[in-house]
């Protein structure tokens, strides 16, 4: 009976939210009992019951900082900006306009002649089974947009982020609605992507290396999806203001966050533990830059005092926190040094205990940190 009013509720718009997320979950959780048709299903149901069609919400400022444009495309991709704007506006979505062109850049760089005329890689949104079903650059776009702009309003329902909706648009809907719901994540992480491409693809690997890859882990992904898709979809991306707009400034440009503050789950490896920061993925030798004025009160060679952070800095700030950059290959600052917002202190490396090149970068509220003496510092940076 309570079942049952519930969904007399829904049908009659008097839903709570709390309501609605749980019949969507219930309604998801068909596909794992009884296969992938339940799955298709449950999506439309999804967005019936959250509400919303795919073009009811354009975002923004969706990238957390600024406005959104995009860098580095072809003159083949840009060719078809004008088409891309029409359709997004056609959609609703005026604003994933830079993304879909980035999406353009990523999947075919805009060549017609080596994507068969599926420039976005959009067939298989349509027919899994049938990946060369689309063969014009206007029907690609089409697809494309609706595809990425259905992703955008699963993601923006459950309070997820863009880069969440940009994974969904490579893994599928399941991804965000399912993946990333039950473990009520909000924000897009590497870390994520990665288990989730593990688990579905049963941990195989296949070579992959490019700019994005190599810095991360050599040069490879797990057989399903692409678990660096986001990150690839980043490098053609531009926002307007690089601070985040939150009280420090971003201490890398163009961050890739490859591994958020909190607890991290156990691995095969490695039981769990908590991370007391944020890594950022950027690649070798990236400036690392002050994210407040301040006074160096750190600038370890050896790893000493701060252990296993490798060539390290610690910044003491005049609000009564401190931030710590490590894993350095480079370091330009010495104790007693002081420094201004934005002043490059050191290049990105992988000294100390690190499996590859990343900036591990902490707020503490006192100098030698500790597990109960840091903050995230996501807010404080914005993102």
């Amino acid at each position: 009976m309570r079942k049952k009013m519930k969904i007399l509720r829904l049908m009659q718009g008097k839903a709570t939210r709390k309501d609605k997320l749980l019949l969507a979950m219930k309604l998801i959780g068909g596909f794992f009992s009884s296969g992938g048709l339940i799955l298709v299903v449950c999506s439309l149901f999804l967005v019936i019951i959250l509400g919303g069609g795919v073009g009811s919400q354009s975002g923004g400022n969706m990238g957390g900082g600024g406005a959104i444009g995009n860098k580095d495309l072809s003159e083949a991709t840009l060719s078809f900006k004008g088409m891309v704007e029409k359709e997004c506006a056609k959609q609703g979505v005026p604003d994933l306009v830079p993304y879909v062109l980035a999406i353009i850049q990523v999947e075919s760089g805009g060549s017609v002649e080596s994507s068969g005329g599926d420039i976005m890689q959009s067939s298989e949104s349509i027919d899994p089974n049938h990946p060369g079903l689309i063969t014009s650059p206007e029907k690609s776009i089409e697809a494309g947009v609706k595809h990425l702009a259905g992703n955008f309003n699963s993601t923006k329902q459950f309070g997820q982020d863009i880069w969440a909706a940009i994974a969904s648009y490579n893994f599928g809907g399941e991804y965000n609605t399912v993946w990333m719901a039950q473990k009520n994540e909000t924000k897009w992480t590497y870390d994520s992507a990665e288990s989730y491409s593990a688990y579905k693809s049963g941990g195989k690997k296949v070579d992959y290396k490019n700019a994005v890859s190599v810095p991360i882990n050599g040069g490879w992904k797990y057989y399903y999806g692409n678990q660096f898709y986001p990150l690839l979809i980043k490098q053609f991306i531009t926002e307007g203001a690089t601070g985040g707009g939150g009280t420090y400034s971003l201490p890398v440009d163009n961050p890739i966050i490859t591994s958020p503050y909190g607890q991290r789950p156990a691995t095969p490896v490695s039981p769990p533990q908590f991370h007391k920061g944020i890594d950022f993925g950027n690649p070798y030798g990236t400036e690392i830059k002050a994210a407040m004025d301040g006074t160096v009160v750190i600038a370890q060679q050896d790893g000493v005092p701060v252990s296993g952070y490798g060539i390290a800095t610690v910044i003491q700030h005049d609000n009564g926190q401190w931030t710590l950059y490590a894993h350095q290959s480079e370091q330009f600052v010495k104790v007693g040094d002081t420094v201004k917002q934005g002043q490059v202190i050191g290049k990105l490396g992988s000294t100390g205990q690190s499996s590859g090149p990343h900036l591990h970068f902490e707020v503490r509220t006192s100098q030698n940190g500790g597990e109960g003496n840091v903050v995230d510092p996501a807010p404080l940076l914005g993102l």
